[in-house]
């Protein structure tokens, strides 16, 4: 079976037509990074200089492989990444939001180092979030004409935390939160378990573990998962 190779285009069949991306990076841990493209189409472009040179809708990490194998999508042919996307794109992942309110903590990943930020200027919001996604969530991704600066994460509150009076007051009445902690061999593990919980209204922060692998660091309830057949999946419970 062929292996991806840098610059293949992949055609994703939806509900609403053809989308389609170009694989363009491979990063140890994540796997293969794809632009997914704006526009959908009713059958594939003969020239496929239309599909590589049209607007990013976004970046995300993706099985390219797996996918192709189960015949998911489909390789529609391999052209060279345009230079301007030849290097790595700035990315950003989303931190934990303090109980009660609050900044969302941002960080910015060039692909080797994450460098924190806080909260995001009106460009940043645009930038792709760095995560791993199956290609249930990729075509739900396009169907639903998901961007960066739509996300929940990014159009999040960023005023400042609640007075103390009313953060008693909410405290006092509901069940107080707890940091969960869940410990993942490889990066790649984190990732796509944290993909599911965000999916799911959960802010998950991942961190290289204390003494190696990786960390799902979160705030929540007393029982996060149990309304989550798709969590459950993930961790095989």
């Amino acid at each position: 079976m062929r292996r991806p190779q840098i610059g293949d285009v992949i055609e994703i069949p939806t509900a609403s037509g053809l989308a389609y991306a170009q694989f363009t990076h491979k990063v140890p841990l994540y796997g293969h990074l794809i632009r997914v493209v704006e526009g959908m189409w009713r059958t594939r472009p003969q020239a496929l200089e239309e599909v590589v040179n049209a607007p990013t809708r976004f970046f995300t990490f993706f099985p390219v492989a797996a996918a192709l194998n189960q015949k998911i999508v489909n390789l529609a042919g391999n052209l060279p990444v345009p230079s301007h996307f030849a290097s790595f794109p700035l990315m950003r992942k989303a931190g934990l939001e303090p109980p009660g309110g609050g900044k969302v903590d941002w960080w910015l990943w060039d692909g080797k180092e994450d460098r924190r930020i806080g909260a995001l200027t009106p460009d940043q919001r645009k930038l792709s979030i760095a995560s791993v996604v199956n290609d249930t969530m990729l075509v739900q991704m396009i169907e639903s004409d998901w961007h960066p600066e739509t996300d929940v994460r990014t159009n999040r509150s960023y005023d400042s935390v609640a007075p103390a009076a009313n953060k008693h007051a909410a405290d006092s009445a509901g069940p107080k939160a707890i940091d969960w902690y869940l410990y993942f061999s490889s990066r790649e593990q984190a990732d796509q378990a944290a993909s599911t919980l965000r999916s799911d209204g959960l802010r998950v922060l991942i961190r290289p573990g204390a003494t190696g692998g990786w960390t799902a660091n979160m705030t929540a309830g007393r029982q996060p998962f149990q309304h989550s057949s798709r969590v459950r999946l993930v961790f095989g419970y």
